[in-house]
């Protein structure tokens, strides 16, 4: 029964903006100013160019692996990852359009895990700025809560050591963002995340700005007994400070486990220099290294986590970072020293080492990932 409902809403609020597509331009205006004389801008009707741009990313690693008296038959390993990026952009005051689509081709031991090449179109999606919000469709990113790590309302929650702020794939959804006063609103979307396994999804966030704070509540039902709700804020109260409770409950609305996240950051010398300090918590997560297992739902193993991270803008060419992540059960971390070098405008150079510090069986483990990694990035801009 709840599987047909979502169905029906979601062609519902498909049907009704793709209607709002196709009204006239400046039709909802001019009703909505009944006594001011309508005068069409000429340059409205002038198709807006479709702005094209992408990258192209050479990811070449190289990972240390113990000795094979320690684990044997492992060698050093190597892997090459070649992404091409191409974005298509139409904007204009009214609606925009956007598509994000790419293409890896692999070596190495990538090759292993994803064959040859793999072709993925990220995001498409069409966006109308109305009088009473704006409607989006298609393949598109909806963000509940503070964005980042450690956002326990984050759909999609696998965490990519080598780029921590790599983009994450969209849904198939519409969403409708409603504002009230300059900083608040409420956002709804439905649809669902794989076209091959439709699994009805359902969220809502309300948000509120007040004084230098933003706060919200949320509710989302990503899947069959997976439903989400709690709330977030972030601010600034001389330190930058977020924080973030989720509830998770099955369908009948029983309450399974929570997930809490925090953290803080501040910035020195005209923000050259940033840090931040996150902590994690997941009730559902192992309480020791001996029952960890793998889940959809977590961003990591255990029950506690820290992240520390440190980045300097040296000038406007060099850039340094240092990241660290912390399990705070077996006391295990892993390490990434980053630096980055702009070599002209739209090209750049970025050396990555991940280093892990601990052995056997704990999460970050010199013998289940290697002694070390090594990244060199080539990323050009066009």
């Amino acid at each position: 029964m709840f599987k047909k409902l979502y169905h029906q809403i979601f062609l519902i609020l498909v049907t009704f903006i793709l209607t709002i597509f196709y009204v006239e331009p400046g039709f909802a205006q001019a009703n909505t100013e009944p006594d001011v004389e309508f005068k069409a801008d000429p340059s409205a009707k002038k198709p807006a160019e479709v702005k094209i741009s992408g990258l192209l990313r050479e990811d070449a690693y190289y990972i240390r692996m113990p000795e094979p008296d320690v684990v044997s038959d492992r060698k050093d390993l190597f892997a090459n990852v070649l992404e091409t990026r191409l974005i298509l952009d139409r904007s204009r005051e009214d609606w925009s359009f956007y598509a994000d689509g790419r293409l890896y081709l692999y070596g190495g031991e990538t090759q292993k895990a994803y064959g040859t090449t793999r072709l993925s179109l990220m995001r498409v999606m069409m966006r109308y700025f109305s009088p009473i919000g704006d409607f989006t469709i298609g393949k598109t990113y909806v963000n509940f809560g503070n964005s980042g790590l450690f956002n326990p309302f984050e759909i999609d929650k696998k965490i990519q050591m080598t780029d921590l702020q790599y983009a994450r794939e969209g849904l198939y959804a519409a969403e409708y963002y409603l504002p009230w006063q300059d900083l608040s609103g409420v956002k709804i979307y439905t649809g669902f995340n794989d076209a091959f396994d439709y699994n009805p999804m359902l969220g809502i966030s309300p948000s509120y700005h007040l004084g230098k704070f933003d706060i919200g509540g949320i509710y989302n039902h990503s899947d069959i007994d997976k439903n989400i709700t709690g709330f977030y804020f972030k601010g600034d109260a001389i330190l930058g400070i977020q924080g973030s409770w989720g509830a998770h409950l099955n369908d009948k609305l029983k309450y399974s486990y929570s997930e809490i996240s925090g953290g803080i950051d501040y910035s020195f010398f005209e923000g050259k220099i940033v840090t931040t300090l996150l902590f994690y918590y997941n009730e559902n997560g192992a309480d020791e290294y001996k029952k960890y297992k793998v889940s959809p739902d977590s961003f990591l193993l255990a029950k506690y986590y820290g992240f520390l991270s440190v980045s300097w803008l040296i000038d406007e060419f060099w850039s340094v970072q240092l990241n660290a992540f912390m399990n705070l059960i077996d006391n295990s971390a892993v390490i990434m020293p980053v630096a980055s070098f702009i070599i002209t405008s739209g090209l750049s150079v970025t050396l990555q080492v991940n280093m892990v510090t601990a052995k056997k069986e704990a999460e970050f483990s010199r013998d289940k990932s290697g002694d070390f990694s090594a990244l060199m990035r080539v990323e050009g801009r066009f």
